[in-house]
């Protein structure tokens, strides 16, 4: 009640009216008096009349008043509430409802009190009843909005609150118009007590009655004044009201339209999408889910899950395990999970779920189904081709191997013919037929061994030639055998380069534990001639590195690739002082065999191209060396890479190998071949 009398105190015109009243009040209980000390007995009529006007009348109209902008106010904070935009808005405007409730409460309790008629409480019954079914018509309201019913929220406020309100006002109207009619019989009753009193009273009561419905018709001009108020009041929340309803329109026409491009969206989508919750029951999918298990239309449309998942199962490689998981999948709340299934007819799916949660809580999942079965099967046949590009790559990298000792046994060879030849004419040229001929001369003076050598001329001569003879065929016996030790060296070295080459000509997939000092001498050893040939001068860098697991002949492969392209880019440059630098070296588990030349060098734009298939900037080259260099270093845990400064500045391709190879199967060659894990 406070709250009240403190909210009409602020309404503008309210303390206007209430002086006017207050100044009524005071004008008829001075003409009541009056009248009284005239005309007692039948002033005393008319002064019972005047209090029943001022007694029961002016504070009902009064409470009717109160009540009137009560029920406005209650009007307006539905509409409020309607309006609030978080939970914290809608608590503070529900609570201001319930006072507002309580108000009209007690208005409806005091105007039952000042109620002395039976239509009036009549009517004061019929009006509670209406205040009280548009409160629960409100809080319904309310409830429904807090649940997000929007639909059922507005058919609320159209079907039940704005019928309510009408009524509201229909029962304000007759309670005012009833007021109004009590204060008309009361005021023509106490003229007809007047009239019948002396002449002075009589004047002075028509006066005072006169006066009295001056000041009444004021009263009412103000309280009309303040009806006009509340009703532009009414038009403004009624303004409010349409807004509202507008906002609720627009809200659901876009809700409206982001449902269709959610619908859409998803239909257009490559994989298969489903939703399901909890319980079973689908929630939503798209067209390619139900196209890619074949899952009947009166089946999408009972949207029982655990009845797709059995239609589904029948079309799965292993349907116990597919059953198995979906169970597993709901007992673990939809845990983010991927795995693969295979069906029946040789499509293989991608399954990923993912779970769908409301705020902090897991509703459902969403589960995506993507075919790759041509994904698989491409992946199949790249496969395959990197295989058969691996063992093109590997051959050719033999061929490599196989080349170079070739060309080094044939260097080798050249000097074989060259001791040959030598020897050969050594021995045409040699002075053994002398030998012979002296023979021949002690043979015939054999009889006059003394006379031949003291007299004859030519037996004198004998001893000094056969002491030089001697001395040429030492001589040439020397140089002969010299030739021969160096065709025995020369046919030993045939031997261990075709030895070399066929140690490291075994199967693919055998590796040793080996020294890398000793495997850097063999691919020096396999290009030596090679490198004398074109005169370029091998300089060694060695650390002290500790041994390494490799696959011996992939190495020597890249070994000998990247010294013979040092050689061709020493020779090409034109230089005298053709160096080429082995150098070797260890760190972060890795050795590194590094092969610096001074030669051509290499353009920058070629730097990440020499390594491709088929790419070589040679006339006779094939474009296989690098490439299957590179593959061969990747599959055993290295890699293979080149720097130049550019042209003229040389270049340096360094080969990175693990101390160990990845743990993966391999044949691993020790004092006995065994398969390793």
């Amino acid at each position: 009640m406070p709250m009240i009398l403190f909210r009409l105190t602020r309404r503008p015109g309210f303390r206007q009216t209430m002086l006017l009243t207050a100044l009524c009040f005071v004008l008829i209980t001075l003409g009541v008096t009056g009248i009284t000390v005239v005309s007692r007995n039948y002033s005393r009529q008319g002064t019972r009349q005047t209090q029943t006007i001022t007694g029961e009348f002016l504070p009902g109209l009064m409470t009717l008043a109160r009540l009137q902008d009560a029920t406005l106010n209650l009007k307006s904070l539905t509409y409020q509430f309607a309006l609030a935009k978080d939970e914290t808005a809608m608590k503070e405007k529900r609570q201001a409802f319930q006072v507002a409730t309580v108000q009209v409460t007690r208005g409806l309790a005091r105007l039952k009190l000042l109620a002395k008629d039976e239509p009036t409480q009549r009517l004061i019954a019929d009006f509670a009843v209406d205040v009280q079914s548009y409160c629960e018509y409100a809080q319904q309201f309310q409830s429904e909005l807090s649940a997000g019913e929007f639909e059922k929220a507005m058919a609320s406020l159209d079907q039940r609150i704005g019928p309510a309100q009408k009524g509201i006002e229909t029962q304000l109207n007759a309670l005012s118009q009833h007021y109004f009619r009590l204060s008309d019989d009361a005021g023509t009753r106490a003229t007809t007590v007047l009239a019948e009193s002396d002449r002075f009273g009589l004047l002075a009561t028509i006066v005072l009655v006169a006066f009295t419905l001056f000041c009444l018709a004021a009263t009412l001009a103000a309280i009309r004044a303040l009806l006009a108020q509340v009703e532009s009041r009414d038009a403004e929340r009624q303004a409010e009201q349409n807004l509202l309803e507008k906002r609720v329109e627009e809200r659901t026409e876009e809700l409206a339209a982001s449902l269709s491009i959610l619908d859409a969206t998803l239909n257009s989508t490559a994989d298969g999408i489903l939703a399901v919750n909890f319980s079973g029951k689908v929630v939503c999918q798209n067209a390619k889910f139900a196209s890619m298990w074949g899952i009947p239309g009166e089946m999408l449309a009972r949207g029982d899950a655990n009845e797709m998942a059995v239609f589904s199962a029948a079309a799965v490689k292993n349907s116990h395990q597919f059953m198995q998981r979906i169970e597993e999948l709901y007992a673990s709340q939809g845990a983010e999970t991927f795995d693969l299934i295979e069906l029946t007819d040789g499509r293989i799916f991608e399954r990923y779920i993912q779970p769908q949660c409301s705020g902090q809580e897991r509703t459902g999942m969403v589960i995506n189904f993507r075919d790759i079965t041509e994904r698989k099967r491409a992946e199949a046949e790249l496969e395959g081709t990197h295989r058969r590009l691996l063992d093109i790559s590997r051959q050719a990298g033999m061929a490599e191997v196989a080349t170079s000792v070739l060309h080094n046994v044939g260097n080798v060879l050249n000097s074989v013919n060259i001791s040959c030849s030598v020897v050969a004419d050594k021995v045409r040229k040699s002075r053994i037929g002398n030998v012979e001929k002296a023979a021949h001369l002690l043979a015939e003076h054999q009889q006059d061994l003394a006379t031949f050598f003291t007299s004859n001329p030519t037996g004198l001569k004998l001893p000094d030639f056969l002491s030089k003879l001697a001395g040429w065929l030492s001589k040439e016996q020397a140089e002969v055998l010299h030739e021969l030790r160096l065709l025995g060296h020369n046919i030993e070295h045939i031997k261990d380069i075709v030895a070399m080459q066929q140690n490291y000509a075994r199967i693919s997939g055998v590796t040793e534990t080996v020294d890398v000092i000793d495997l850097v001498e063999d691919s020096l050893r396999m290009n030596a001639g090679a490198l004398t040939r074109h005169e370029v001068q091998p300089v060694r860098e060695y650390q002290e590195v500790p041994p390494i697991t490799v696959e011996k002949h992939k190495v020597l492969q890249i070994l000998v690739n990247l010294i013979r392209n040092a050689k061709y880019a020493c020779d090409e440059s034109g230089r005298k002082d053709k160096r080429m630098t082995v150098r070797v070296t260890t760190g972060d588990g890795h050795v590194q065999i590094a092969v610096i030349d001074n030669g051509v060098g290499i353009p920058a734009e070629n730097l990440t191209r020499i390594f491709g298939h088929g790419f070589t900037t040679r006339k006779d080259g094939h474009g296989f060396g690098l490439h299957s260099a590179v593959l061969a270093a990747q599959e055993m845990g290295g890699r293979l890479h080149a720097q130049s400064d550019g042209p003229g500045a040389g270049a340096t391709f360094t080969l990175e190998l693990p101390v160990q190879l990845p743990k993966e199967n391999h044949l691993v060659v020790t004092d006995e071949i065994r398969l390793e894990a």
